[in-house]
């Protein structure tokens, strides 16, 4: 046991020889070694919050992309069971094409539908304005009236020849629980950004009619060319439409390549 415990000391003390000696070259390689260790363990965790997003990026977009739901652009249109659907891009000509369906003769689905008290009807049905034009007694174009006509059974009642919405996502909801023979069929205008950012701010100088968050007199006296360098109007607002994402207002490569594909497809 001596001679063993002899050898131990006579190794212990080489090592510590040996760790005298090559004591920088000793730390280094540690360093790089701990460099790999944390570049491997961000290369996992960037991974794990990828596909954290992407759950969460097609939980947000379902129904959008679901086939069940919406007819894609390149199936056949079936007029008997294709409900159109017009996504609304403020200052995008939509308020003219509600005219325009309207005149044609159209049953329309739009804010119109709930005046004359029928915001409070337990059914749906097709009633006629004064001006003549035909409307189903429903608002698609915001949150609470898209949840009613939902309620109600919009999408496979067949009464609404276009419907008008400016939430595509809750929009293509409609389509979920109804009859699997319904599907939405959606269409849409597209303006330059730049020209539309335009219209809307000239518009909300003037529009009087509008409440306080639209109608923005002060503008006026501001330079439209100021107006974009302070970053005024909305930040990609097509692109976070399609994502989902209603409440912020930071677009990720992800979210552009979620809306194109919505595009794409849809």
């Amino acid at each position: 046991y001596d001679k063993i415990f002899l050898q131990g000391i006579s190794l212990l003390s080489s090592m510590n020889c040996i760790l005298r000696k090559h004591q920088s070259q000793i730390i280094f390689l540690l360093v790089i070694a701990l460099v790999f260790l944390y570049s491997s363990l961000r290369t996992i965790t960037s991974r794990q919050e990828e596909e954290a997003n992407q759950i969460s990026s097609l939980h947000r977009v379902g129904a959008l992309t679901n086939n069940g739901v919406l007819r894609n652009v390149a199936e056949p249109i079936n007029k008997s069971t294709d409900r159109a659907i017009f996504w609304h891009i403020a200052k995008t000509g939509g308020t003219t094409l509600k005219w325009y369906y309207a005149c044609l003769g159209l049953v329309v689905a739009n804010e119109v539908g709930i005046s004359n008290g029928h915001d409070t009807d337990s059914s749906l049905q097709v009633w006629e304005h004064r001006s003549g034009f035909k409307y189903v007694n429903v608002d698609t174009t915001g949150l609470e009236g898209i949840e009613r006509a939902k309620s109600l059974g919009l999408g496979q009642s067949g009464l609404a020849d276009v419907i008008f919405t400016m939430y595509p996502h809750h929009a293509a909801e409609m389509f979920v629980t109804s009859d699997p023979s319904y599907k939405g069929r959606f269409f849409t205008m597209i303006r330059h950004p730049v020209e539309r950012a335009a219209s809307m701010f000239y518009y909300r100088q003037n529009a009087e009619h509008e409440n306080e968050k639209v109608y923005v007199p002060h503008w006026k006296n501001v330079k439209f060319v100021d107006y974009l360098r302070r970053a005024g109007g909305q930040k990609n607002p097509m692109v976070l439409t399609l994502a989902n994402k209603l409440e912020e207002r930071t677009v990720t490569a992800q979210d552009l390549e979620i809306a194109k594909e919505i595009l794409r497809t849809k």
